[in-house]
């Protein structure tokens, strides 16, 4: 093989393999997808719990004027319109996530389609000085008849790499036009989200301040105060008398099906649903928003908004919904006539009827309902009845 046949093979070969694309992996953000679709969910369950309970109110006959239910409406409408923030925030994300996708995807299309353009240039140029003689010559110059079939294998893969240099040119063209059609779709939907994200946070504003005012208002006319007060109290019974027909209702479902599993609680120290410091003990107390002397039926857990609060033995949720002065309410039967309530959540993540393990999540700590400050309130109940929850729980 003379050299000449050899130096024209090694140029084939840079020609044929120095040219590759490869495709961009970029991120999905499937992690944001995942969390909004749960976001999503929970506006789902936290509207229809408020669609629930605004029509218990309704068959209960409990009049708008009611001072509880007035400020119960602006708690809901906090929650509601929070999490619908949440939501927007988590899709603003997601179309961010993306116009970086794209913005990285358009810079590597570009490069690629610099590299295949530098590639046809310099056959192009190549055509355009030896106009096809070069690949005769070569042919011609074989000096056996393999060397002039590697010859004819070598002219047929130059003219398919030509073809597939510019194939891919063209496609790369194809994906950088349409990659900055949905740059130009994502960066209109980001400015119509960012506007949209700021008309929910003016409403949640709105709800915040008409809260304030209203209770306000409620301190300073002695007719509403009292009013207040007397909700309240009614309010304590309603969730002691909630607790006891649950029970009820769970005796009379076992006595039904009396091969039925539930958990029984044995005694001993619980851990603390939440992490957070004790603002308020059991007991009579001055009640932070009427200043009035009334019995506190639980102990109050500061928490920022959001921290995680867990079952504090194993049961099974008796109730997951809102109940007037409390926001969103979690009701575990434990067994051994242990129930535990956990009130003003910002979230619940369990629903009625679902068993939950010692130690599971089942929520967040908010300040729903009728409260001050995000916080977990915490209740022991045995038969019914409230006790100190300090007396069940692990010593700090």
């Amino acid at each position: 093989m003379n050299s000449r046949f050899v130096r024209v093979m090694l140029l084939l070969a840079g020609v044929l393999f120095g040219v590759a694309g490869s495709c961009l992996a970029a991120p999905t953000g499937s992690e944001i997808e995942q969390q909004l679709q749960k976001e999503e969910s929970r506006l789902a369950e936290l509207q229809g719990q408020v669609t629930l309970h605004r029509k218990k109110l309704d068959e209960a006959k409990v009049k708008e004027k009611s001072v509880l239910s007035k400020l119960q409406a602006y708690s809901e409408k906090v929650a509601l319109t929070g999490q619908r923030i949440n939501i927007m925030q988590l899709k603003q994300k997601r179309v961010e996530i993306r116009i970086g996708e794209l913005t990285k995807e358009i810079a590597y299309t570009e490069g690629q389609i610099r590299e295949l353009k530098e590639a046809l240039s310099a056959r192009l140029n190549a055509i355009y000085r030896y106009g096809g003689v070069a690949e005769l010559n070569l042919f011609f110059s074989s000096s056996t008849i393999n060397e002039a079939i590697v010859s004819s294998y070598l002219l047929s893969r130059i003219a398919d790499q030509d073809r597939e240099i510019y194939g891919e040119y063209m496609d790369r063209i194809r994906r950088l036009d349409q990659s900055r059609r949905d740059l130009g779709v994502q960066t209109q939907r980001l400015a119509e989200q960012k506007k949209q994200l700021e008309g929910e946070r003016n409403e949640h504003r709105k709800a915040v301040d008409e809260n304030n005012r209203f209770l306000s208002q409620v301190k300073r006319e002695k007719q509403l105060h009292a009013s207040a007060v007397q909700e309240l109290l009614r309010a304590q019974r309603e969730l002691e008398n909630k607790v006891r027909s649950l029970i009820e209702q769970k005796r009379k479902m076992a006595q039904r099906k009396p091969g039925r599993i539930t958990p029984s609680y044995r005694g001993g120290a619980l851990p603390w649903p939440t992490s957070g410091t004790v603002n308020s003990e059991f007991g009579m107390r001055q009640h932070p928003q009427f200043n009035t002397r009334i019995k506190h039926t639980g102990i109050d857990i500061a928490a920022s908004i959001g921290t995680p609060v867990i079952s504090v033995a194993a049961g099974e949720v008796l109730f997951a919904g809102w109940l007037r002065g409390y926001g969103q309410v979690i009701i575990i039967d434990h067994g051994g006539n242990l129930t535990t309530v956990y009130a003003h959540l910002s979230r619940m993540d369990v629903r009625e009827g679902q068993s939950v393990s010692a130690g599971q999540a089942i929520g967040g700590v908010g300040s729903t309902g009728i409260s001050t400050g995000s916080h977990l309130h915490f209740e022991v109940r045995i038969n019914g009845d409230a006790r100190n929850p300090r007396d069940y729980l692990r010593a700090r």
